[in-house]
């Protein structure tokens, strides 16, 4: 997991080294065509994050090296 200061955001990942995915299984991840029922879901925290920031989930993965999620968020700074 990283947390990234960017000029007005925060950008947050969290990757693995895991197996990763194939492009069909990384495309499917955010589609409303999804059979996945259980948890939270991709789908509907990206949604979720559009919602109320206009940024939803960028999602990067490569077979065999890994997955990484990032997200970004409005920082509040205080004067």
């Amino acid at each position: 997991m990283s947390i990234k200061e960017l000029a007005d955001d925060i950008e947050i990942t969290i990757a693995d080294n895991g197996k990763g995915m194939t492009s069909e299984q990384l495309q499917q991840l955010l589609s409303s065509q999804s059979n996945v029922t259980r948890g939270i879901g991709f789908l509907n925290t990206h949604k979720r994050l559009l919602r109320v920031y206009a940024k939803g989930l960028q999602i990067k993965s490569k077979e065999g090296l890994g997955t990484s999620v990032s997200f970004i968020i409005p920082s509040e700074k205080e004067i």
